[in-house]
């Protein structure tokens, strides 16, 4: 358990650190999946949409792209500024805690729920998965660090909107 100030820091720089190579990771596969939907810039064969509902990897990359990658790059700036926008305050007055945490759990679920998804979809297993779904829990473990998840609550109540 993280119990200073400091440690907290320490927790978000980290925090920072996953969400920017997840979100990178998830762009630049989302971006790549849509240029080509065949899959072939990615090396993914189109026999692996057999089992799900997708006949291209077009709508798969999009989701990539825009949930799995915006998300937590939005959540890292976030993290980083010592103050919300005025329309974030507002949103985080009526939630009780600040845009940055929540997106950052957000970030980190979404991209585990993703894998899980994947493979049960496309029912076959790469260790980059295994990588990816470990970056998803180590987020949220840190977010869910009791001091990290208080001081975020503490700061988003203490704003003025």
């Amino acid at each position: 358990m993280i119990r200073n100030r400091a440690g907290v820091r320490v927790a978000e720089s980290t925090l920072i650190g996953i969400l920017v190579l997840e979100g990178v990771l998830a762009l630049v596969g989302g971006v790549m999946l849509v240029a080509a939907p065949s899959g072939r810039l990615l090396r993914m064969p189109a026999d692996w949409l057999q089992a799900t509902p997708f006949s291209s990897y077009l709508l798969p990359g999009l989701l990539l792209a825009t949930g799995l990658g915006l998300l937590p790059l939005f959540a890292a700036v976030a993290l980083g500024r010592p103050r919300a926008t005025p329309r974030l305050q507002l949103v985080e007055r009526a939630l009780g805690m600040d845009t940055a945490w929540l997106a950052s759990v957000a970030s980190g679920a979404g991209i585990m729920i993703w894998i899980v998804t994947q493979i049960a979809m496309v029912r076959m297993f790469h260790p980059m998965q295994a990588f990816i779904f470990a970056l998803g829990a180590v987020v949220v473990a840190l977010c869910l660090q009791p001091s990290v998840r208080a001081a975020h609550v503490r700061a988003s109540r203490g704003r003025d909107v």
